[in-house]
């Protein structure tokens, strides 16, 4: 056989074989993505283009498209969201399985016009071997023709030319000079070039670059040597195309004749073939899924890697013959691979199954086979094999933990079920089931929407928000059943996923709270009237007159139990007077009745509450004063019990019987206006008391006035004698009395200006207690340093350092009051740091909640703090005047002004180590 025919040869298999070959590998690609589907998720299409290429190359263009139509659908049906459904979540889904479908339909047509193209080749290439054969005989015999006569000759040539001229294969002729003499119209289509513009010019003039190739080399050794050469070339031709032609150059007279056939189209369908091999080549190395090739007998005759992990046994052991498929078959497996022996040999290929090998160390592994009866005398079988060990656990683990997730959600201990995409049971607890009055029984599969078709709309927008991710949940939600029932449920929806993490549906947990939610209400009405009952009470204790009495009790009586009316009757003498109501219709306001005509009066005379749930089955209701009111039901409270002066009643206009906790609110209420009645009462008495002391207190102040007029004209008088002698005897005749009456003088004068300045201090101590002060807005800094500015000189002979921050602080105090505090306050601070070195005060201000905080604090001689409450008081002093000179009156006008406006004083100090005042101010 030459190279050329080895070119040519191709292995061909049976068409029913190459059908279950082509049909296996779709199913082949749909099992592998479905096992691994986790890793290759989202590409759908991932081995299914490469399954239909090599369906439609090996079974042909029916296979091929029964491959891609049922590829297309598996994908659709599987693997494209919604999963397990034809319907479609992105209309790029339905573009992507039209490309698809296109793409299948083009592999099938491209591979039917190449298995077209290849038998016309192989039919072609036969009868170019017959022609050459026969054209090569008619050749030797017309060159002995030729021989033998040149006559002859010229009409061979011309029967030759014409017999070149019709040849399907392409002829040229070159002589001896290298130039073209004849070339026929295959070979100008071969050529791509015009026989006009070959003919008569050399094959380097034509084919510049020709001398350096392995065509021209042939040519060259056949134009010397006169021998034949046969070869496939590959020609580039200037418009960059390529083209391949089997060539047969020999010798002729003239020269060479080259014979060429066109086999471009066949070198194309060759190297599909050879990529194709090299693709299931390469599938079968990689090892994705075990391949093996097997004898039913058990003999193996070739397997892959990865068959051979999964069952334990080396390549050498394989190598060696130890490995048959039947010895590492478990005996309970064995007969179903004699099912799939009988459909391979009915059908060719079986059903994939599955079944557990043994491996080499004994323990077993699970796999998945699909088998297929490959063509031939040899019987063999091609199988796939998947290990499915993993899976098999994981199966067996999703089982157990379906079954565990069945339990504890069956016996939750709350309301709580399961839930897929579609709203569909998939479980429920029994607490479900009783707290939705759905009885003992399967839900799963049931439609929530198709037990539940009363659900609001804002409950089905929270399953679809928690089918999109969304972790939603209620306190307390109000569900209406159908029925009419009211329920309150606290819920929370959380979705769940699948091992593919995608959301699988939704679980919703609840909790029937209506109890709860009805005794919460409850607490809330009950809370709401207490509040108003004690707010009540409040403006009951601050009432100061009956009528505002009148008022709150008629309003706070219905409100505190929701009744239709109400009222409060005074006791007047022998009657009832109905002083105030409130109500939906009138009732008896401003009228009067006697005591024993009504049951306001029965209820003051005996002290205590009647309740009337129907007022018509009760004789002591007066019948006919009731028909005209809305009143069904009353309910009437003494107040006061043990000399009641009043009542309060309520009144319904259906049959109403109070609960305990009404009666309760109501009697505390009508004890609250017992004691504002009683309070009212005692207001009066005390404000008679208060108009008579205050009487008595202005007579009182007047008189302390013209005692303080007459203590500082009569007082003061005998001291300015004093005084004004002394000074007369110091100025004209100290110089006649002895040392010693000199200082009798002095201590004359001394005194009477000590006196004088005790009795101005007790008058304005006296004028602070009786003068009305001013409250306004002061502002601190200002009048801070308004006081210091007062002080200049005193300050500056006593050398003290001042060291004031005050900020621009505003309090409400009296201006006069508040700046006469800050002067005694400065003066001591001055006077009792005179010893020091240097005399230091400091003066600072700051906020504290509703206060304005002053600090004056010196560095004087202090005192002990078991005096601090002493040196507030009048006259008190702790140093001699001797020393200190002073009438103790200071600092209690100091507390005595802070006290009149809202302030207080405090001091802190320690002997020899200074004193600090505090003053706090409204702010």
């Amino acid at each position: 056989m030459t190279r050329g025919d080895e070119d040519n040869s191709t292995y061909r298999l049976r068409p029913a074989t190459r059908l279950i070959i082509a049909a296996l590998i779709p199913l082949l690609a749909f099992t592998l993505q479905w096992l691994f589907w986790k890793s290759i998720q989202p590409y759908v299409w991932f081995l299914f283009y490469p399954a239909i290429f090599m369906s439609s190359w090996i079974g042909g263009m029916r296979a091929g498209l029964a491959a891609t139509v049922f590829s297309a659908f598996a994908v659709w049906w599987f693997f494209i969201p919604t999963r397990f459904s034809f319907v479609l979540e992105r209309p790029t889904s339905l573009l992507a399985i039209g490309i698809f479908a296109c793409m299948g339909t083009l592999f099938s047509l491209t591979h039917a016009r190449l298995r077209k193209a290849n038998q016309q080749t192989v039919q072609a290439l036969a009868a170019v071997k017959a022609a050459n054969a026969h054209l090569e005989e008619r050749v030797r015999e017309r060159t002995a023709e030729l021989a033998g006569s040149f006559e002859a000759l010229r009409e061979s040539e011309a029967k030759y030319r014409h017999t070149l001229d019709v040849m399907l294969e392409g002829c040229q002729i070159i002589g001896f000079d290298w130039r073209y003499l004849y070339v026929n119209d295959t070979a100008e289509k071969h050529n791509r070039h015009p026989k006009a513009e070959l003919l008569g010019r050399t094959v380097m003039e034509c084919w510049p670059g020709i001398t350096e190739t392995k065509v021209f080399a042939l040519e060259q050794s056949c134009m010397e040597a006169r021998s034949t050469h046969r070869l496939n070339n590959e020609f580039v031709f200037p418009d960059g195309s390529h083209g391949w032609f089997r060539l047969i150059i020999q010798p002729v007279a003239e020269g060479i004749a080259i014979y060429s056939e066109d086999i471009t189209e066949r070198k194309r369908a060759e190297e599909a073939v050879r990529l194709a091999h090299e693709r299931l080549r390469s599938f079968v190395d990689a090892n994705i899924v075990g391949i093996v090739l097997a004898e039913p007998s058990g003999k193996v005759v070739e397997a892959n890697d990865y068959y051979l992990r999964t069952i334990g046994y080396t390549r050498e052991e394989f190598e060696q013959g130890m490995v048959d498929w039947r010895a590492i078959t478990p005996p309970e497996w064995l007969p179903a691979d004699e099912r799939a022996l009988r459909e391979l040999r009915e059908r060719g290929a079986c059903q994939p199954y599955e079944k557990e090998y043994l491996r080499r160390d004994g323990s077993r592994v699970s796999v998945f086979l699909a088998d297929a009866l490959l063509p031939g005398e040899e019987d063999q079988i091609a199988a796939f094999a998947l290990d499915i060990t993993e899976r098999k656990q994981a199966e067996e683990a999703l089982r157990e933990s379906e079954e565990r997730l069945r339990l504890f959600i069956e016996h939750a201990p709350a309301g709580l079920a399961m839930f897929d995409r579609e709203m569909r049971y998939l479980y429920a607890s029994r607490r479900w089931l009783s707290d939705y009055s759905l009885g003992i029984r399967d839900l799963r599969g049931l439609s929530h929407y198709d037990l539940f078709p009363e659900l609001p709309e804002k409950w089905r927008e929270a399953h679809r928000k928690g089918l999109a991710g969304e972790v939603l949940r209620a306190e307390a939600d109000r569900f209406e059943r159908a029925d009419g029932l009211v329920q309150w449920i606290r819920w929370e929806i959380r979705p769940w996923y699948d091992k593919m993490n995608s959301i699988g549906g939704i679980v919703i947990f609840t909790e029937d709270i209506t109890e709860h939610k009805n005794a919460e209400d409850e607490v809330i009405t009950l809370n709401d009237r207490l509040q108003h009952l004690i707010s009540a009470i409040k403006e009951l204790a601050s009432a100061r007159d009956l009528e505002s009495i009148q008022r709150m009790v008629s309003v706070s009586a219905r409100r505190l139990t929701g009744a239709d009316g109400a009222t409060i009757v005074f006791r007047e003498g022998d009657c009832c007077y109905y002083a105030d109501e409130d109500a939906i219709a009138p009732l008896w306001k401003g009228k009067r009745f006697p005591l024993t005509d009504c049951i306001s009066g029965w209820v003051m005379l005996n002290g205590t509450p009647a309740l009337i749930t129907d007022i018509y089955a009760d004789d002591r209701i007066p019948f006919e004063a009731y028909r005209p009111t809305f009143v069904k039901s009353l309910a009437m409270f003494p107040v006061n019990t043990d000399q009641p002066v009043a009542a309060i009643g309520n009144y319904w206009s259906d049959n109403h019987n109070p609960s305990e906790i009404e009666i309760q609110l109501l009697q505390t209420l009508a004890d609250a206006a017992a004691r504002a009645v009683e309070n009212v009462r005692i207001l009066k008495e005390l404000e008679q008391r208060v108009q008579e002391r205050t009487a008595q207190l202005e007579a009182v102040n007047r008189e302390l006035e013209a005692f303080s007029y007459s203590v500082s004209h009569d007082l003061k008088a005998p001291l300015r004698g004093i005084d004004g002698y002394s000074r007369l005897l110091e100025e004209d005749h100290m110089e006649r009395f002895a040392p010693e009456g000199r200082q009798f003088v002095r201590n004359i004068r001394q005194g009477a200006a000590q006196m004088h300045e005790l009795i101005d201090d007790l008058l304005n101590y006296s004028r602070l207690e009786r003068r009305t002060l001013q409250s306004v807005p002061i502002d601190l800094s200002t009048l801070l340093q308004a006081v210091l500015a007062e002080r200049a000189d005193e300050v500056a002979q006593s050398g003290a350092v001042l060291d004031v921050e005050v900020p621009g602080i505003s309090v409400r105090a009296d201006r006069e009051g508040l700046a006469m505090v800050l002067r005694n306050l400065l003066e001591n601070a001055l006077k009792f740091t005179r010893d020091a070195s240097p005399p230091t005060i400091e003066i600072k201000a700051r906020i504290e909640d509703t206060m304005a905080i002053l600090s004056i604090r010196d560095n004087g001689i202090g005192f002990d703090m078991k005096f601090h409450d002493r040196i507030f008081d009048i006259f008190q002093r702790l140093q001699r005047s001797e020393d200190y000179p002073g009438t103790g009156v200071g600092l209690a006008l100091v507390r005595k002004a802070m006290q009149r406006m809202g302030g207080t004083v405090r001091a802190e100090s320690s002997p020899g180590k200074g004193a600090t005042f505090t003053l706090e101010i409204p702010v």
